[in-house]
């Protein structure tokens, strides 16, 4: 019940800041970088869908959320200057919902739902990879209509506007960019996953 509440307050959140940017800060046009599709959307999606799932896809839920989903809540904390804005709504919005989603991560490692074995790891790196498909396509479909602003997971086709990443992209391509971005991910990930067994 828990998370289900979460989910929908971050589901009300979420459709909030997308009226604001497009409305307010956009001329009531799409802002196509807002799409709820980064790494740190997904906690919405996964709080919603835990009651209406079998145990084990719970599980593989909460292992989801206390890896890739708390890693995502944490480096974008260190990294505060993506979550600056010069809304003062916006900005709050930010700062409130990443640390929504380390507490999100903590409460799954503390309750001790999260995961146990190497294949629960291995079952949410999937998850994991699949949803990089999905954000890629995402991607793909909607380059022409948002005139190359959508980058949903950072993974391109447009160019990573990441720290360290951009750079690797502009000198030798997206597609490796990517590649190592991934592969970094989900060794950062598998780090937090032994720390927190």
């Amino acid at each position: 019940l828990l998370m289900f509440g979460i989910g929908v307050i971050l589901l009300i959140f979420e459709i909030y800041k997308i009226a604001f940017k497009s409305c307010l800060c956009n001329n009531g046009k799409m802002d196509w970088e807002i799409i709820p599709f980064q790494m740190c959307s997904m906690p919405i999606y996964v709080c919603l869908m835990i009651p209406f799932v079998s145990e084990e896809t719970v599980h593989y839920l909460y292992c989801f959320l206390e890896t890739y989903c708390l890693l995502a809540g944490i480096f974008a904390l260190i990294f505060a200057s993506s979550l600056l804005n010069e809304y003062l709504y916006m900005m709050i919005h930010s700062f409130n919902w990443h640390i929504l989603m380390v507490f999100l991560g903590f409460y799954v490692i503390f309750s001790g739902k999260g995961a146990h074995e190497i294949k629960d790891f291995q079952t949410c790196t999937v998850i994991f990879l699949c949803l990089n498909v999905l954000a890629f396509i995402i991607n793909l479909i909607l380059y022409k209509p948002s005139k190359g602003k959508t980058n949903m997971f950072f993974i391109g086709p447009v160019r990573s506007k990441i720290f360290g990443f951009s750079l690797i992209a502009e000198k030798y391509g997206m597609p490796l960019c990517s590649a190592l971005y991934v592969s970094v991910q989900i060794a950062a990930a598998f780090i937090l996953y032994l720390l927190v067994r």
